[in-house]
């Protein structure tokens, strides 16, 4: 599966990755860290549409991380679906949660299937560690639990061929955070942009220019 992760967006949500796909290589590519403005209330909608996503299809899965150098983390309120049964369940997912450093708290909800996480560890080392008690695990949300102003959204892709999913958190008023999983992509190059603004009204010619973090080297696949 592939894993994309940008940081630093402003106003509308804006990044551009390249991505060079394969069952078996990873890539660690930089982006800045500051931009002057938040990310704005039509993020937090639940159903997001891209301006430009160019991605072939087949079962091979593929993973790429772009990590920020030198990140702090901070620390956020996780939520994930988890597939519980009973409390023996419950138990596992918690103690292998709490055994990563950064973790504050694990609150599970059985009953509505859903684990809260209180801490400063990448969603990747949660999904890992949740992966790890052999229960399928899905991320619904990330947030700052003391600012209300602090938002996040997710976005679902589901097919035909090409599945996955996108998350949007806006860590503070001047750093936003992406996360992103595709399956069903073929080898080769895969071009995954955002564009300036959240106005699908003409579809995606409403939506600006394809942002480009200064100081990025990106090329067209």
């Amino acid at each position: 599966m592939g894993i994309l992760r940008v940081f630093a967006l402003p106003a509308a949500i804006a990044a551009t990755a390249i991505i060079s796909s394969s069952s078996s290589s990873s890539s660690p590519f930089p982006f800045p860290t500051k931009l002057p403005c938040s990310v704005p209330s039509a993020l937090a909608t639940r159903s997001l549409r891209f301006a430009a996503l160019s991605m072939d299809s087949s079962a091979v899965q593929t993973k790429t991380n772009f990590i920020q150098k030198d990140t702090i983390l901070p620390e956020l309120l996780t939520e994930f679906m988890v597939d519980m049964k009973c409390d023996a369940c419950v138990s596992a997912v918690r103690n292998n949660l709490l055994k990563l450093d950064g973790i504050k708290n694990v609150d599970v909800d059985l009953s509505n299937q859903v684990v809260r996480i209180l801490g400063s560890v990448s969603v990747k080392s949660m999904e890992e560690a949740l992966a790890q008690t052999g229960r399928s695990a899905r991320l619904i949300g990330q947030g700052n639990p003391n600012d209300f102003l602090i938002s996040a959204s997710v976005a679902e892709f589901k097919g035909p061929v090409i599945y996955g999913v996108v998350r949007l958190a806006q860590v503070s008023m001047e750093l936003a955070k992406i996360d992103a999983s595709f399956s069903g992509l073929s080898p080769g190059k895969h071009a995954w942009t955002i564009n300036e603004f959240g106005d699908l009204t003409e579809e995606a010619a409403s939506t600006g220019k394809v942002f480009n973090p200064p100081y990025n080297i990106s090329e067209m696949p």
